[in-house]
């Protein structure tokens, strides 16, 4: 099964997630410059958190041909919910496409079954 839209979704949801999880990085080492520790270093591990996350949607949207449909959806509207309470300013795109990539990949395609049974038929 060809899943383009899901695969473009996801791609673009993290490449603007890691983007703005670096801008993240950024504020946190203007608090360490700023002489306010202990700020920074909320910061600084809240953005490293959403980092690993954005990374972890990249690799699954590169890899939703070889994902079973319910599950790379389901991985998908996770990642768009982690990303989305905390950050709702910075993370606010990349957690939408999320979860639109992941109720796309929730959907079977009908479309191709029915014309895989046609096939078979005739």
């Amino acid at each position: 099964m060809n899943r383009t839209a899901e695969f473009v979704l996801g791609l673009v949801g993290g490449i603007i997630g890691i983007l703005l999880s670096l801008v993240g990085f950024f504020f946190s080492i203007a608090g360490f410059l700023a002489d306010d520790p202990g700020a920074a270093w909320v910061v600084a591990i809240i953005t490293f958190v959403f980092f690993i996350i954005q990374i972890g949607a990249l690799i699954m949207s590169c890899l939703v041909n070889r994902m079973d449909n319910k599950l790379y959806g389901g991985l998908m509207i996770t990642c768009g919910v982690l990303s989305f309470p905390i950050s709702i300013f910075l993370m606010f795109v990349p957690s939408v496409l999320y979860i639109i990539a992941g109720a796309l990949g929730l959907r079977s395609n009908m479309e191709m079954n029915n014309k895989a049974f046609e096939e078979k038929i005739m």
